[in-house]
């Protein structure tokens, strides 16, 4: 059972592929979610999702009316050497496809990236946080923020 929540964010690949942990629960809970995840990364991305960025898809149920999907792979990969910044950046965008919502004012989210991608959790939090934390800091500052998370 999920939480009484308006949007449930998820991570996921490129292709929109929900075939294991947190997205093959979600699928499975949802069963018309997966087409739609396609359906939008074909109509938005003519296929291919980048990473960074994040696509909305209705759930058809209340009070989660929202999917929230955001790639932090190409592939199914384990997220290393670097690779991690993935899911700051993946976070990110899914903050950003939110708040262009009015209506939505909760949300849910799995630790993106530590499923397929092997991020550590402690890891992902400090990531999700800082993406979180971010969205008070002006745009400038943001940029050097975002370059200490490499380090």
């Amino acid at each position: 059972m999920l939480p009484d929540v308006d949007a449930v964010l998820t991570a996921g690949n490129s292709y929109g592929q929900m075939d294991g942990g947190v997205d093959r629960a979600l699928a499975d809970y949802w069963p018309d979610v997966q087409r739609s995840v396609w359906a939008a990364i074909a109509d938005e991305y003519h296929g291919y999702q980048p990473v960074g960025t994040a696509n909305m898809v209705a759930t058809g149920d209340d009070p989660c009316r929202w999917l929230v999907y955001a790639p932090t792979m190409r592939v199914p990969m384990p997220l290393s050497g670097g690779m991690d910044i993935a899911v700051h950046d993946a976070f990110w965008a899914a903050l950003l496809a939110v708040s262009r919502d009015t209506t939505i004012g909760s949300i849910a989210a799995p630790g993106f990236g530590t499923g397929y991608g092997r991020v550590p959790p402690a890891r992902a939090a400090q990531l999700m946080a800082a993406a979180y934390s971010m969205r008070a800091l002006p745009a400038t500052t943001r940029i050097s923020h975002r370059e200490a998370l490499l380090h």
